[in-house]
């Protein structure tokens, strides 16, 4: 990721979407997964923790926005 120039990523369940400087999508992650299976939930949540973690590691500006598990995205 510190190749893209991203400044920020949005988390939002299944979608996820990454913005450059100019607010210009570069790349949208959609994950077709079943939000009801519990180990599934875990995987993408473990997933979600680790490209944060990466962000936070670059120490530059890009920000993020987390709604991974949303009752809007649980049937």
């Amino acid at each position: 990721m510190s190749k893209w120039s991203i400044h920020f990523l949005d988390i939002n369940g299944p979608n996820w979407i990454i913005f450059d400087y100019d607010m210009n999508i570069k790349y949208v992650f959609i994950f077709n997964v079943d939000f009801n299976d519990l180990e599934t939930r875990i995987k993408l949540e473990d997933l979600k923790l680790n490209v944060i973690h990466h962000i936070e590691s670059l120490k530059d500006e890009t920000i993020y926005r987390d709604n991974l598990v949303s009752a809007v995205f649980l049937d």
